[in-house]
């Protein structure tokens, strides 16, 4: 069986087709965890930010961390203009590593939208 990557024309196929969120999701996902514009939030699995980005309107501010480097490179070209997103590398077993960056702040929300890893 092959393994797909989710690197190359693939990242830019699945940034170029995939679906972005209808802002009732968003709206609720405010409303659900209480988000204002003093919280960060991670997506997790970030792919090319179709989360990612419209967080980072309602929210002080939004990583993206994504185990594909393509996908993030993506993602980085539909934020050009976006100051409140960050960009990185990682998988859910990275996530606690965090912490040293964030210091004694806490995540508003941990979002995963839609994984396939």
């Amino acid at each position: 069986m092959t393994n797909l990557k989710f690197s190359g024309e693939v990242a830019e196929f699945y940034r170029r087709y995939r679906r972005g969120y209808p802002e009732a999701v968003l709206d609720a996902l405010v409303t659900e965890f209480g988000l204002t514009t003093e919280d960060t939030v991670l997506d997790l699995g970030c792919g090319t930010g179709q989360l990612t980005l419209p967080l980072a309107a309602r929210t002080r501010a939004v990583v993206g961390m994504d185990p594909e480097p393509d996908m993030l490179a993506q993602a980085r070209n539909a934020a050009a203009g976006v100051p409140n997103v960050c960009w990185l590398v990682g998988a859910d077993s990275d996530v606690r590593a965090l912490e040293l960056v964030l210091g004694g702040e806490k995540l508003g929300a941990v979002t995963i939208g839609q994984a396939l890893h």
